[in-house]
């Protein structure tokens, strides 16, 4: 079994990581979120096997999305620390702001982005969770949940 993330983003951070992979490649990314360790560990089991991890970005109404993932991010270089530690986007080795943060930011979960893929629209509810529980949506969706990726 393989396994993904799932998480509500903004639709400028999708374009933002299209041109950044454009100019200037592979790049570093993080997130605040915390994750439970059995899960790191479906994660990083998965990138050992395939040597990557796809990120399904949910597009919420209240980012202007309509509620479904249109892209998927292929992810690698896993880490992740149950304390946050100080980080910053790399893009070789130029350092841009983070979105619309400082280009210092706190982090749990960091990795690099190596690739975007624009995918069929796709409701979170048609995934399972780690656990083998549907998707449900509303605020399940406002953590970064790990699924199982049968596609």
């Amino acid at each position: 079994m393989e396994y993904a993330l799932l998480g509500s983003w903004d639709p400028k951070w999708i374009r933002d990581h299209k041109d950044w992979l454009a100019i200037y490649g592979e790049h570093s990314d993080g997130w605040k979120n915390t994750i439970k360790q059995e899960n790191i560990d479906l994660l990083v089991a998965t990138e050992q096997r395939v040597g990557y991890v796809w990120f399904y970005a949910y597009l919420p109404k209240s980012r202007g999305g309509d509620m479904k993932i249109h892209h998927r991010l292929k992810i690698n270089t896993i880490q992740y620390s149950k304390e946050l530690y100080a980080t910053r986007h790399i893009l070789k080795g130029v350092d841009l702001k983070h979105h619309d943060t400082p280009i210092n930011y706190d982090a749990r979960l960091t990795f690099n982005v190596v690739g975007i893929e624009d995918i069929e629209p796709i409701a979170p509810q048609k995934f399972i969770t780690s656990k083998n529980e549907n998707v449900k949506g509303g605020p399940q969706l406002l953590r970064v949940l790990v699924i199982q990726n049968n596609g």
